[in-house]
């Protein structure tokens, strides 16, 4: 796979890495990527990953990746850092005990979408799960850009305990959860990361009705915590369906692919 450093990024590298695994090097750290560039295109599509199961595949992971094909637009597809070399199912782009991973993928992105030349407001950011979590807080740092999340977590903590344990255990070891939340409020929140950026991006969040912990944990509270704490939440479209059989799991490849393209081209709302 082709490496390059943050700061000789270039048009001519992404290229040239067209539907390749590279690797963009940021003070001294790894981070993978796979793109498929469209150069007929203005908009742009980050995919974050869910769950990755390291019994199958060791990280790097670039979950729909293989949908590049049905794809009209620059899509981006990024693996989570956080996840490498400690058997983690998901890492919600945590990062280290004393960096934050998501940061240095707003960086590295915001820095693709102007080498491209695409607008703010034409850069959406996909995921399920967590990488539904991971892509509200990447639009949220990413002004004018659009989260689109299928059944996504919305505070980390309220997820399954021994997902969420397993992370604080390899990325936090010897502080309480206590020390955690309060120390880093601002990575396992989104009401947290708003409130940290005085700012909310627009969210297109599909949930199904029928998934119970996901309405229960995730986004009856980001609802409630919206209220309590005064947030505008204008910018943010809840969009109900109803998949007794499915469950947590997002809605099939057809319709994802269906929405994005709806809401890439402004036709959905």
């Amino acid at each position: 796979m082709n490496k390059i450093n943050f700061e000789k990024l270039s048009y001519e590298f992404l290229c040239q890495n067209d539907n390749e695994h590279f690797v963009i090097i940021k003070d001294n750290i790894d981070f993978h990527f796979k793109m498929n560039f469209n150069n007929t295109s203005d908009k742009m599509v980050v995919f974050s990953n869910g769950a990755v199961d390291p019994s199958k595949k060791n990280p790097p992971v670039f979950m729909r990746s293989n949908w590049y094909e049905e794809m009209t637009y620059n899509a981006i597809f990024i693996d989570d850092r956080t996840i490498h070399n400690n058997n983690l199912r998901l890492g919600w782009g945590v990062g280290t005990k004393d960096r934050h991973f998501l940061i240095d993928y707003s960086e590295i992105l915001k820095k693709i979408a102007v080498i491209l030349e695409i607008a703010d407001d034409h850069v959406f950011y996909y995921g399920s799960s967590a990488g539904g979590f991971m892509s509200i807080v990447l639009a949220t740092i990413h002004k004018e850009s659009t989260a689109i999340v299928n059944n996504p977590q919305t505070y980390v903590y309220k997820y399954y305990e021994k997902a969420y344990q397993a992370l604080y255990k390899n990325i936090f070891p010897g502080m309480s959860d206590a020390e955690i939340h309060k120390t880093y409020s601002d990575r396992l929140s989104i009401t947290s990361v708003i409130k940290k950026f005085k700012y909310t991006p627009k969210i297109i969040y599909f949930q199904n009705r029928h998934c119970k912990t996901d309405m229960a944990n995730h986004l009856i509270p980001f609802m409630k915590n919206l209220d309590k704490y005064n947030i505008n939440s204008a910018s943010i479209h809840f969009v109900l369906y109803n998949d007794k059989d499915s469950g947590h799991n997002p809605l099939s490849k057809h319709k994802t692919l269906k929405y994005i393209e709806m809401i890439v081209n402004g036709k959905f709302l």
